[in-house]
């Protein structure tokens, strides 16, 4: 299946598909070319992102030529779930929901972990897709930034049916997210 993302007339289609981007960057570092994985791991990660910022309704910097890039979305897509996640807690605890409580903070947990680790390895990404005499990355060297960002995209999707959970508003007001399968679903909503 090919799925159109975006289309300009500089750049033609953006395609997004159903193959395994972490098991092509493996294959990638497996034949030591740093290069293509980091290059892989950028493209589709602004894809990736860009359903995220979507979905969750993301605040990104305007730009008139529509030219948003791998740290535009990151950026919008940590600080709008931040948001979810610090909401989604206040709801639970509201509601005295102590298991959905645990599981959000569990989630939380791993989240900052997750960008912290991706925002430590961040410039290795650019580094290794343009020509750098003082950065020749080895594949050992590149893995712990793929594991990173693999390990923070994991986050941002139901376990259960792949799909990035949607924010549902009601008047403007943020009411749940929820994915198609409802196995991922917090509460937005306080208690009155």
């Amino acid at each position: 299946m090919i799925e159109f993302k975006w289309w300009s007339i500089e750049t033609g289609p953006t395609i997004g598909t159903n193959v395994n981007l972490w098991r092509e960057i493996e294959n990638d570092l497996n034949n030591n070319d740093v290069p293509l994985a980091s290059w892989k791991l950028r493209r589709n990660g602004e894809c990736f992102l860009n359903d995220v910022c979507d979905m969750f309704k993301a605040k990104i910097v305007f730009k008139g030529d529509g030219n948003w890039d791998f740290g535009d979305y990151l950026k919008a897509s940590i600080e709008q779930y931040k948001k979810i996640i610090s909401c989604a807690k206040s709801s639970a605890s509201s509601w005295n929901d102590r298991d959905k409580l645990e599981e959000i903070k569990e989630i939380d947990k791993k989240f900052t972990d997750a960008v912290e680790r991706t925002q430590y390895n961040q410039w290795a990404i650019n580094t290794s897709i343009h020509f750098n005499h003082w950065a020749d990355l080895q594949p050992n060297d590149f893995k712990p930034v793929v594991n990173a960002f693999n390990e923070l995209f994991d986050l941002f999707i139901c376990k259960n049916c792949g799909y990035i959970p949607q924010l549902i508003l009601a008047d403007m007001k943020w009411e749940i997210i929820t994915c198609p399968c409802k196995k991922f679903l917090w509460n937005l909503k306080e208690k009155q």
